[in-house]
């Protein structure tokens, strides 16, 4: 780094070059207008050495990516309990591909878009006070250069198209307002457990609620041109291929006891999903198989995640 050392102007006076020794020059002005001029020169030479050495963190963050040479996606979710499921398994699954990921979280449990959008509202209002994280929306979508930043409805709201809006229009605005350069991503969600008693209740099977929240889904895709994580796609394709047949009542299948959150298998897949999209990169070139898993299955699941994403390639 070099240094700037600035000369004291109040001592010159005609502009001349007067060698005092041979190593030394002294320096007078002869004018005021050329006096001017070495000012404006120097306090031109101190700011460049200024920004020379305060570059912004995210440049010399870019320049490492590139000195360790892997393929690096940065990653926020605004979503629920359906995309802190990513937690488990995400960066070893991306880091097993020889890639980097930097990932961030706003996931609230439970939380619809409405529910965020409204959290936003009221920190736009008074700026503050972080509605629920310890930082604001606004600071934590700013605090990195993000790739990407996903969106997604609550489950139970994910085939009503109607409970979307306006709030998800809302937040894609914001986004998009305030992170410019990001993509935003719509992560599809799953259809329920077959056996969770809310499909009865609301009068339709597994089958149909995938139906209905992939249509909602790619109608919000469609109106803002945006991409779809097909992770319920995955899941779907999961579960009606499965070598031995999708067994309901097995635990082993892709679903936990409560009927709608994902399990160690689910897990895997969601994670495999989201590497082959976000990174470009076929799912076969994860190396990483969780200890729960056999290599079999694993090698089944990133086929059905590698089929999902190529399978929103043809929409």
């Amino acid at each position: 780094m070099g240094f700037f050392i600035p000369v004291p102007l109040a001592s010159f006076g005609r502009l001349c070059y007067h060698q005092r020794h041979s190593h030394q020059l002294t320096l007078y002005i002869r004018s005021k207008s050329m006096k001017k001029t070495i000012f404006a020169l120097l306090a031109l030479t101190f700011l460049l050495a200024f920004c020379l050495t305060c570059r912004p963190l995210q440049a010399q963050d870019a320049a490492v990516d590139a000195a360790d040479g892997k393929k690096t996606v940065r990653v926020l979710t605004i979503g629920n309990s359906f995309a802190d499921s990513l937690r488990r398994y995400f960066v070893q699954t991306v880091e097993s591909a020889d890639c980097k990921l930097i990932v961030g979280y706003l996931n609230i449990g439970g939380c619809s878009f409405e529910r965020h959008w409204n959290n936003v509202a009221k920190e736009l209002a008074d700026p503050t006070k972080p509605a629920h994280f310890r930082t604001t929306y606004l600071e934590k979508i700013q605090s990195e250069e993000w790739d990407f930043i996903s969106i997604q409805q609550v489950s139970h709201c994910s085939w009503r198209y109607e409970t979307f809006q306006p709030f998800a229009d809302d937040l894609i605005g914001f986004l998009k307002k305030n992170c410019p350069n990001a993509e935003i991503v719509i992560q599809q969600t799953w259809a329920y457990h077959p056996n969770e008693k809310r499909l009865a209740g609301w009068g339709f099977s597994q089958r149909e609620m995938y139906e209905k929240l992939t249509a909602a889904y790619d109608t919000l895709a469609k109106k803002h041109g945006l991409r779809v994580i097909p992770t319920g796609d995955a899941v779907q394709l999961a579960r009606e291929t499965q070598p031995s047949g999708y067994r309901p009542e097995d635990p082993s299948t892709i679903f936990t006891g409560d009927g709608f959150h994902l399990n160690a298998r689910g897990q895997y897949l969601q994670a495999c999903v989201w590497f082959s999209m976000l990174f470009d990169e076929p799912a076969s070139k994860v190396k990483f198989v969780p200890k729960e898993l056999t290599a079999e299955d694993a090698a089944f699941l990133r086929e059905a995640a590698q089929k999902a994403v190529d399978g929103r390639k043809t929409r």
